[in-house]
């Protein structure tokens, strides 16, 4: 989800180019309606892998998580503009769509091993009950 947010931010940058109205308004829905199915499935990953993991430090953690998102939605406008005025709409666009697809292949890295494990114990069973 977080590689295909990244994907969005760039090809949203780059949509600028298209000469054609209508194409470019299907182009520009398409990729808003991508980012916000990414945008739910890196928020329910994140809720429910500390719901999951974590059921000590949930309150905490879930905290956590919201201030950063405050965080971000104060921040993120102020970089934003601060690279719209360097570069220009297309490379604050793909500026942040990159930091979001090399992000994403750190995040295996980042998250703990249990999630693999627990991945692969649920993949198991549910082939079990398969049969």
């Amino acid at each position: 989800a977080v590689c295909t947010m990244g994907t969005c931010f760039i090809l949203f940058g780059l949509i600028q180019y298209i000469d054609d109205k209508p194409l470019y308004i299907t182009i520009a829905f398409i990729l808003r309606v991508f980012q916000g199915l990414s945008s739910a499935a890196i928020q329910t990953t994140c809720f429910s892998t500390i719901a999951s993991f974590y059921p000590h430090q949930k309150e905490e953690l879930l905290g956590k998580i919201e201030s950063a998102i405050g965080f971000g939605f104060v921040i993120g406008p102020v970089i934003g503009s601060i690279l719209h005025s360097i570069g220009g709409f297309t490379f604050m666009a793909v500026s942040f769509g990159s930091i979001f697809v090399v992000f994403s292949m750190s995040v295996k890295a980042i998250f703990p091993a249990e999630v693999d494990r627990q991945k692969s114990v649920t993949q198991s069973n549910l082939s079990e009950d398969d049969e």
